[in-house]
C-alpha cells in the first residue's frame, strides 16, 4: 500500500516575517554597510545658476512595510530633508499595524565618523555621538489602539536641533558641525545626522525600521567690521592703527645661513596686519597690509623684498583616527598686492639718528566662494580650519632663493559662510555648503551599526 506525502504545513503571508529586510536588521556581520535609502514623492529643482532654490511644492515621505514617515511638505531643493541652525524637525509617524508590537522610537542622532584608508577600503575608524534625541511615540503598556489591532495611526512629533555638541565637558561648548566630508590622502570622515524609526514587536516577530539622512546646513555669521582703505591714488593712507586691525610679528627664519648676497636683512622687521576679530565671511576681500621697518631696509633691497612677499588663504583639513592625525592643505586664494607705500611719517616722528626706514605693502585676499566654506570642527575627530600665511623670501637680481632669509608666519582665522544680515536669516539653511548636493549615502561601519 502506497503512502500519501505529508506536505508542509501552510502559513499566510501576515505570519511570514519579511526576511528580505528581518535579516539585515537582526544579523550584522562584523562588516556591516548602511545605506541610507529612502521613498521620496518629490521633485528637485536648481536655478539658472546651479544653486539650490527654494521648492513650492513636493512631499517627504518614507515608508516601510508597517512604517511611515512623513517629514511634511518639501522646502528646499536638496533631495534630502534640510534644516538650519536652530532648525526643528518635525512631522508624523504612521503606524499601519499593531499586531504584535511593543513600541514604536523616534530617534535623531548625529556621528563624526572618522576612519584611515587603505587600498580604498576603510581600517582603523573612530565614531563620535554629537547628538542624540529619543522618544517613545507608542508603546503598548501605557497607549492603546484599536480592537482589531490593524487600523492605523498617526503621531506627531518634534525635535528642536541645538546649538552646541551634546556631551561637551570642562566649559568648552563646541558648536553643532554641518552635515560635510573630508577626505585626504590617508583618511576620510563624515558628519551626517540619521532621523530613524524602530518598530519592537513580540515574540518571533522581526521588528521593522524606516530612516533618513537629513542635512544640517546652518549659516554662521561674522559681524565684518571693513577697515578704512583710501582708493588708490586718491590720498596717503592713514596709520595702521588697533583698533581696525590685528597686527602679529613674521619671525625671521635663516635656514641655509647668511644672506650673503643680501646684507643688512638681520635688522629688517615684519609685521602683518589683518582686520580686527580675525573673523571674515565666505565671498569677501580681506586687506592686508605687511609692514618692513628696520635700518637694514634700503632703495636697493627693497624691491627685492616686496618681490618676494606671497600671502595665501590656507584651508587646512584634518581627520584623527586613535591619535593618528590626517592634514590636507588646499590653497584658496592667493594675495594680490594693490600699493607700495613708503611711510613718510615714520621719518618726521624718528629721533635724531635714527637711519631706519619703514614700507608698507597693502593687498586684498579673496575668501572663497559666498556661502561654500566655513570653518568648524569637533576635537580629537575631524574639522576644517582657515589660516593666512605670509612668506617672505627676498630674491637677489630676480633669482627666487627661500634659503637666503625668510620671513614666515601663519595667522589662524575664522571663515563664515555668510555676513551678518539680521537675525531673520539666522534660521535659513546654507544651501551652497558642499554637503547640500548629497544624496542617500552609503557610510561603512566596522563592528556594527551606529
Amino acid at each position: 500500500m502506497s503512502s500519501i506525502p505529508s506536505l508542509p504545513p501552510s502559513y499566510s503571508t501576515e505570519e511570514l516575517p519579511d526576511y528580505r529586510t528581518s535579516l539585515s536588521l537582526e544579523r550584522s556581520p562584523v562588516y556591516t554597510e548602511l545605506s541610507l535609502t529612502s521613498t521620496r514623492t518629490s521633485s528637485t529643482s536648481a536655478s539658472s545658476d546651479g544653486q539650490p532654490k527654494l521648492i513650492p511644492s513636493g512631499h517627504l515621505s518614507f515608508s516601510s512595510k508597517r512604517l511611515t514617515l512623513d517629514l511634511g511638505p518639501r522646502i528646499w531643493a536638496p533631495s534630502l530633508p534640510v534644516y538650519g541652525r536652530n532648525g526643528l524637525v518635525e512631522g508624523q509617524v504612521e503606524i499601519k499595524n499593531f499586531k504584535h508590537v511593543d513600541r514604536v522610537e523616534l530617534t535623531l542622532s548625529g556621528i563624526v565618523l572618522s576612519y584611515m584608508v587603505s587600498n580604498g577600503n576603510p581600517t582603523l575608524r573612530s565614531k563620535k555621538v554629537v547628538l542624540c534625541e529619543k522618544s517613545t511615540i507608542w508603546s503598548a503598556k501605557t497607549d492603546a489602539c484599536s480592537s482589531d489591532n490593524r487600523s492605523g495611526n498617526t503621531f506627531p512629533f518634534i525635535f528642536a536641533l541645538p546649538d552646541h555638541v551634546q556631551g561637551s565637558s570642562d566649559h568648552v561648548f563646541t558648536p553643532l558641525p554641518p552635515s560635510a566630508s573630508i577626505q585626504t590622502k590617508a583618511s576620510s570622515a563624515h558628519v551626517f545626522y540619521l532621523l530613524r524609526v524602530d518598530m519592537y514587536r513580540n515574540g518571533f516577530h522581526f521588528h521593522d525600521s524606516v530612516q533618513t539622512e537629513i542635512l544640517y546646513l546652518p549659516r554662521t555669521v561674522s559681524h565684518y567690521e571693513r577697515p578704512y582703505i583710501p582708493l588708490p591714488g586718491s590720498e596717503k593712507p592713514r596709520r595702521i592703527c588697533d583698533a581696525e586691525w590685528r597686527t602679529a610679528e613674521v619671525p625671521r627664519k635663516s635656514i641655509y645661513g647668511s644672506p650673503g648676497d643680501l646684507p643688512g636683512l638681520g635688522n629688517v622687521n615684519v609685521n602683518l596686519s589683518l582686520p580686527h576679530k580675525l573673523h571674515y565671511p565666505s565671498g569677501c576681500a580681506i586687506p592686508f597690509a605687511v609692514t618692513l621697518s628696520g635700518e637694514g631696509l634700503s632703495c636697493a633691497n627693497i624691491p627685492q623684498l616686496t618681490a618676494g612677499l606671497k600671502l595665501k588663504l590656507i584651508k587646512t583639513s584634518t581627520t584623527i583616527v586613535k591619535g593618528i592625525i590626517s592634514k590636507q592643505e588646499t590653497v584658496v586664494s592667493t594675495g594680490k598686492i594693490c600699493r607700495i607705500d613708503e611711510d613718510e611719517r615714520h621719518w618726521r616722528d624718528s629721533k635724531p639718528g635714527d637711519r631706519s626706514r619703514q614700507v608698507v605693502i597693502r593687498g586684498c585676499l579673496e575668501t572663497g566662494t559666498k556661502g561654500k566654506d566655513q570653518s568648524w570642527g569637533v576635537r580629537g575627530h575631524a574639522g576644517v580650519s582657515y589660516q593666512v600665511r605670509v612668506t617672505l623670501a627676498p630674491s637677489a637680481e630676480g633669482s627666487h632663493r627661500d634659503g637666503d632669509a625668510v620671513w614666515k608666519h601663519s595667522e589662524g582665522v575664522v571663515i563664515t559662510s555668510h555676513e551678518f544680515e539680521g537675525r531673520a536669516a539666522m534660521g535659513t539653511p546654507a544651501l551652497s555648503l558642499a554637503a547640500s548636493s548629497r544624496n542617500s549615502m552609503s557610510i561603512a561601519l566596522l563592528n556594527g551599526d551606529i
